[in-house]
């Protein structure tokens, strides 16, 4: 049987992120709920491929589709679905398991909701029998019983990086091959606006279907995450991602982790909360392992609006653990979410942005909080008839919610000069003009540079 995990590709459009599926591409990055799946199909005998097509391009044939799906990339899906009627077609990720119907356009397409790696097998043979599917009967949408959560994420083979070809680079490292790696899945916290990574959203947003609050987290083992990472180093990969949204979930594991891949000497990221990361001993570690920038959400340094949006976060500690992370020279990156709270207003944000540009990071992602679909911000922004505009979804740019004491237009404007504000001074672009030796690092900073603008308009 062959298989193929078709993606539309729409060159002269803004292109939707899969890894998280909130935001627009500013650098492509491989995709790791596909990835996982094909492998799980390939260590079974299934002739598996990835493809990725214009509307201009023929579909090549193959026995069965899959079809990775985020809220973003939500229509360019539904059409290429259309050109697969007469197809059998499997749709996955976090969109289609909150919104299965809107997938279930034809009766020999199917949904596979939350964590896909342990149903998929059974799933191709007969999809109407097995748990975590929806489907077509009579009309009418039919929702098998849910499949749960994957107890043993080390029982998962390693993504099939090997059938894709393209080629990526992370212009936050040094510009070589690179990857990423999920070393576990889901977040304790409880940020009300949160969309965490698209197979760890799909994951809890099956679980809420069933269940009162949040999935427990799962871990994988230091030993198979070590040789996950010796796996890619066999592959030519020379950088990685950690792309967990609570990668720091117990310290003995976590240097367990970087004892086990120093000697490797790959260079990498990860993203952290600020209060796990202010922590000397777990720093120095990764400074040690190769770790060369730790992504944090910090979105205010207003303590009245974490606690509104329940970060359970002190600004004190945000601001310990990028000195913290500046000392032992591994890179803050900050992200910045505007309008997350009806308590924020113009002076509160503006405020925020001064401490940014005082921090010693030269890089922050600036957005505008947007009530996406699934999330406890949603509903809130529902109930207090916030939502102004519901079809223009891009938190680079764009405001869909409207508060009494700070508007779409504002936000808008806020967020624009916060980010020329951070980005067009002296600092960033000297931090970024000494990363530019060679001709590779100037194309991927300057497409990088391309497709900022482009989501911006």
């Amino acid at each position: 049987m062959k298989i193929i995990f078709i993606k539309s590709h729409q060159l002269d459009k803004k292109i939707p992120e899969m890894v998280y599926g909130c935001s627009y591409t500013l650098y492509p990055t491989p995709d790791l709920a596909t990835l996982y799946n094909a492998a799980v199909l390939k260590k079974a005998g299934y002739k598996v491929s990835i493809c990725k097509i214009t509307k201009e391009d023929s579909i090549p044939p193959a026995d069965v589709y899959f079809i990775n799906s985020v809220i973003l990339s939500y229509d360019s899906d539904i059409e290429l679905g259309k050109r697969l009627k007469n197809k059998i077609v499997f749709y996955f990720g976090p969109y289609p398991t909150l919104f299965p119907e809107k997938y279930l356009k034809f009766n020999n397409h199917f949904v596979l909701r939350g964590e896909t790696e342990h149903t998929i097998l059974n799933t191709i043979k007969n999809p109407k029998k097995s748990q975590g599917v929806s489907y077509l009967s009579k009309g009418k949408v039919k929702h098998n019983q849910t499949a749960g959560i994957i107890e043993n994420l080390d029982s998962i083979p390693f993504p099939l990086r090997e059938i894709d070809h393209q080629k990526y680079y992370n212009p936050k490292l040094n510009f070589k091959k690179f990857t990423n790696v999920l070393a576990s899945r889901g977040c304790a916290n409880r940020c009300y606006f949160c969309v965490p990574n698209s197979m760890s959203w799909s994951r809890e947003l099956e679980w809420k279907r069933y269940q009162k609050g949040k999935p427990p987290i799962t871990i994988r083992s230091a030993e198979n995450i070590i040789s996950e990472i010796k796996e890619i180093k066999n592959l030519g990969y020379e950088e990685f991602s950690f792309i967990d949204d609570q990668f720091i979930v117990d310290k003995t594991r976590v240097l367990s982790i970087l004892k086990g891949i120093k000697p490797l000497k790959m260079k990498f990221g990860i993203l952290a909360r600020a209060d796990r990361i202010n922590d000397r001993q777990i720093v120095k570690a990764l400074y040690d392992a190769g770790c060369q920038y730790v992504d944090i959400g910090a979105e205010s340094f207003n303590q009245k609006v974490l606690d509104d949006i329940k970060k359970d976060i002190r600004v004190k500690t945000i601001i310990d653990a990028v000195n913290l992370l500046a000392k032992y020279k591994i890179e803050p990156k900050l992200n910045i979410m505007l309008g997350t709270s009806p308590k924020e207003n113009k002076k509160i944000i503006e405020d925020t942005i001064r401490k940014t540009l005082q921090l010693p990071t030269s890089h922050c992602m600036f957005s505008i909080a947007t009530p996406f679909p699934g999330t406890e911000f949603r509903k809130v922004a529902q109930k207090n008839k916030w939502i102004i505009k519901d079809d223009d979804t891009n938190p680079a740019s764009h405001a869909q919610i409207n508060y009494p004491n700070l508007s779409n237009n504002e936000l808008e404007k806020l967020n624009s000069a916060a980010n020329r504000r951070f980005y067009i001074r002296g600092k960033t672009i000297f931090y970024q003009l000494k990363k530019l030796k060679s001709f590779r690092a100037v194309k991927i900073l300057l497409i990088t540079l391309i497709n900022h603008l482009k989501n911006f308009k």
